[in-house]
């Protein structure tokens, strides 16, 4: 397992392209995700990040690498979780975050360590799974365990790849999962992304 790339260059908060294209303030008129619990499966979160000091539980999340606090050491997750949830950046910035650390300093991880991440979250009754991560193989345990988080009405939101091609990312290509590819400020397919059958959204992922 390896994380999906970041299309990143240094934005102030008025050019948040993304969050425009995507109609935000008008889902904001109706909620900013208060009282939802959303997990960042990923290589863990800087809990100090002025954008996202505020967005945790005491609990924080867990460490399944080395079991110490889920800190971010590769900066993956941090955007991620600036994405869903950044004060000024997120989607959703006032859900409560869970960060799941599977993925080691250098983005890599296993597929065992990404399943306990997933069951540790279901176990916490999380609402969403985000999972900007995957294998170009399927795993019948991880399949289940998609399957069984949907069946509990948790959205499991996933990268669709990062082949540029038609090929099947996992677990974003299993049945239950939302697979969403990334388009620029043009809506144009980003050339990293993967496009396929399973693709179920597509959304902003090029210098966010």
């Amino acid at each position: 397992y390896s994380v999906s790339p970041i299309k990143a260059q240094k934005l102030s908060a008025t050019d948040n392209w993304n969050l425009q294209l995507v109609g935000a303030e008008r889902a904001w008129q109706y909620s900013r995700g208060a009282g939802a619990r959303v997990a960042i499966i990923d290589t863990g979160v800087d809990f100090n990040h002025p954008e996202l000091s505020g967005r945790f539980s005491d609990g924080l999340g867990v460490d399944l690498v080395n079991g110490a606090k889920p800190a971010d050491r590769n900066g993956h997750g941090t955007h991620v979780a600036g994405t869903v949830a950044g004060a000024s950046t997120g989607i959703a910035p006032e859900v409560t975050l869970y960060a799941v650390r599977v993925l080691d300093e250098n983005g890599m991880g296993d597929e065992a360590t990404v399943l306990q991440g997933i069951e540790w979250s279901i176990q916490k009754e999380v609402n969403v799974l985000n999972l900007s991560l995957g294998s170009s193989r399927p795993s019948g345990a991880e399949k289940k365990l998609v399957a069984l988080a949907a069946n509990k009405g948790i959205a499991v939101v996933c990268a669709a790849g990062n082949d540029g091609d038609a090929s099947y990312n996992y677990p974003a290509s299993y049945p239950g999962a939302i697979s969403i590819a990334a388009v620029d400020i043009n809506k144009r397919h980003a050339s990293f992304s993967n496009r396929n059958d399973q693709v179920d959204l597509s959304a902003p992922g090029v210098s966010i």
